[in-house]
């Protein structure tokens, strides 16, 4: 079976890739999931994402017989692709992924910092404008909206308190859940 190309997909400011690698794309309404589609309209699959300032890395497993027709020998073999400038083109390998680390973020309504706890660190992101604020053992990212902010808890050593993406309004002093544990890109 020949491996069929795929369809760019919208450039958003920012992805959140779940661990069930579900993408997601944010917008100035919040979140919406992204479907991943061949030239033929086939939704498909991915395995990974990632971006690198505005050039997204995608890469999917595609079933092929590297045996013969009487003897198949089914594998799954990775092929890789690259979308710059609206044009998604398969290649043959990824650059390094980036690591992720504590997300610094500072606006007019929110302080997201990493601060000393015990022996070692955590993320604070307080809400400036209503005086309430969260804290997690690493927030990785955010993205802000008009109405809030959603943040991605990358560990959570904390009671209580799961790896996941959250929103955090800006009219309240307290958060929630709104997706399963991923990565923001």
């Amino acid at each position: 079976m020949p491996v069929q190309n795929l369809k760019p997909i919208p450039l958003c400011k920012k992805f959140f890739l779940r661990h069930d690698k579900r993408l997601f794309g944010f917008t100035a309404e919040g979140i919406s999931e992204i479907k991943i589609k061949t030239v033929k309209d086939e939704e498909i699959k991915i395995m990974d994402f990632f971006r690198i300032k505005d050039v997204l890395y995608i890469d999917r497993d595609v079933e092929e017989n590297s045996g013969t027709e009487i003897e198949p020998i089914i594998e799954a073999k990775k092929h890789f692709y690259k979308q710059d400038k609206g044009s998604m083109q398969e290649i043959g390998s990824f650059p390094a992924k980036p690591q992720k680390n504590y997300g610094l973020y500072q606006s007019k309504q929110w302080l997201l910092e990493k601060v000393p706890y015990k022996s070692g660190f955590v993320s604070k992101l307080t809400n400036l404008f209503f005086k309430g604020q969260v804290t997690f053992r690493m927030i990785e990212d955010c993205y802000e909206t008009e109405n809030g902010i959603f943040f991605n808890v990358k560990q959570s050593e904390m009671r209580g308190k799961k790896e996941a993406l959250y929103y955090f309004p800006l009219n309240r002093t307290s958060c929630s859940r709104v997706q399963e544990a991923g990565e923001i890109w």
